[in-house]
């Protein structure tokens, strides 16, 4: 690898008021500093007394750093003061020591943790509902906002990601250190020189990317159509029974299979449901012969700020994937920690959610980068050999989980209900021979890729985005 250097003088040094000395920032904004540029006071206003007052809302909206992607699309979780629970408690508890900020159009949010994600969100109305955790710094721009929101994400982007502080582990970004961001005036103005014509063509690939998002469909119902047609299943008719408001049962049927006495109407509805949802399936065998171990995980004392130890979220679940970008952070340790840490290839469910989301299942594909546990509301499961851990990951995310988890999980409300080993053991599954798991996996994932397609599409219009920008300005974009 080539060694890359320069020279600045101490005097320099010293007169940066941070006496800052790492090498990126060094470069933009000592050595590399232009010659005129516009300070950030006259291009932004930093947005701080925004206060909420939580108990005047109902329902909202809220929306964390892993709530958004690296196109800014948001995707918040509706919260409603009135219905606290288990799962969402974290989030009232930072909301009410006033993690919490509202918008309006034309705001610009920065994460503050990892910006060199580009998790940058411009408020339109569609957002401007939204609230967001104050982990965001919010800019709100004193020229054109969609512009300088763009040229944020492309032509100033390594000036913001220069700004950065990097810890142990990922970057930062701080209030202070962004006050100091100095914009090249020339490429500013050749911007403002051209904004007419820049937001033509912008507002042109705009309207191809919601194009490309209308042709979307949601990896469920991929899986969903695999799995009806493999085992011959009327997802409209089961959609129409379950919809049933009441159903009749003998007295002798209370005990028939029901070995916790269980009384509940959500109980006695699978048992009819599963009738017309297992008629034709030739290959049902109880999940609790396949499984070798199972292990709830722990759920330490989070802070905000980041360590050595991290913790998955209870929504790294995505896609029938664990993923890795809401993190929360710790300090604590117990015995036996390394049992805890998750590894490539790992099997988890979450243990606790609403009744639509519950033991939700997900793969770790990526290795990951530093020590990770996960918490107590999930359960990690490791399987025969004669289990695909792909093909039970659908299973468990396909209507055949979700039925039965949806009726069959405990809880004092539907907010928030919870798998016992009972339930887990004792869940109905179809399990064909191993060869016909891996082509009903190869089906569905050549069915997801086929959708990845539209989302490369998406993906590639914002890179002519940037390219507009820095075509606009005469500047070559990196990489």
């Amino acid at each position: 690898m080539e060694l890359k250097y320069f020279f600045v003088k101490l005097s320099d040094l010293a007169r940066e008021q941070t006496l800052r000395s790492d090498v990126d920032f060094v470069q933009s904004f000592i050595t590399n500093r232009p010659v005129s540029y516009y300070p950030f006071s006259q291009i932004f206003e930093m947005v701080e007394r925004d206060s909420v007052d939580v108990k005047e809302l109902d329902d909202f909206s809220y929306c964390e750093i892993g709530d958004v992607d690296s196109n800014g699309e948001v995707y918040p979780i509706l919260l409603n003061i009135n219905n606290r629970n288990e799962l969402n408690e974290s989030y009232f508890k930072k909301i009410e020591k006033g993690d919490i900020r509202s918008v309006r159009v034309g705001d610009i949010l920065i994460t503050s943790v990892r910006p060199n994600l580009r998790k940058f969100v411009y408020i339109d109305s569609l957002k401007s509902d939204i609230f967001f955790t104050k982990a965001f710094l919010h800019l709100r721009p004193l020229v054109n906002s969609k512009l300088v929101f763009y040229a944020l994400r492309s032509i100033f982007f390594d000036n913001v990601i220069a700004l950065s502080r990097q810890g142990k582990g990922y970057p930062t970004l701080k209030k202070e250190d962004l006050l100091s961001l100095c914009l090249d005036k020339v490429l500013i103005d050749a911007l403002m020189n051209q904004q007419e014509v820049i937001q033509e063509k912008l507002t042109a690939l705009e309207a191809e990317i919601q194009g490309e998002k209308a042709k979307l469909v949601e990896p469920s119902a991929i899986i969903n159509a695999v799995f009806a047609r493999e085992f011959q299943v009327d997802l409209d008719f089961v959609r129409k029974y379950q919809s049933a408001p009441f159903f009749n049962k003998q007295f002798s049927e209370f005990a028939a299979g029901n070995g916790d006495l269980r009384m509940s109407y959500r109980w006695f509805k699978y048992q009819e449901l599963k009738v017309v949802l297992h008629r034709n399936v030739t290959c049902l065998k109880k999940l609790g012969n396949y499984i070798i171990q199972s292990r709830n995980g722990w759920s330490p004392q989070c802070g905000e700020h980041q360590s050595e130890l991290a913790v998955l979220g209870i929504d790294s679940i995505k896609n029938s994937q664990i993923v890795f970008d809401n993190l929360k952070f710790t300090d604590q340790l117990k015995p036996n920690l390394d049992q805890l840490f998750i590894k490539k290839g790992d099997f988890l469910i979450s243990r606790g959610n609403t009744v639509d989301l519950v033991a939700l299942a997900g793969i770790v594909v990526d290795e990951p980068e530093t020590d990770t546990i996960y918490p107590d509301l999930m359960i990690r499961i490791e399987f025969t050999e004669e289990v695909n851990k792909k093909y039970m990951a659908y299973v468990f995310n396909s209507f055949f989980g979700r039925y039965y988890f949806k009726y069959v999980t405990k809880g004092k409300n539907q907010t928030m209900v919870k798998v016992s080993a009972t339930e887990l053991l004792m869940f109905d599954v179809p399990l064909p021979d191993l060869a016909t798991q891996n082509r009903i996996v190869d089906e569905i994932e050549i069915s997801l890729n086929a959708e990845q397609v539209s989302r490369t599409a998406i993906n590639r219009k914002w890179i002519e985005i940037d390219d507009l920008f820095f075509n606009s300005v005469g500047v070559k974009a990196n990489g």
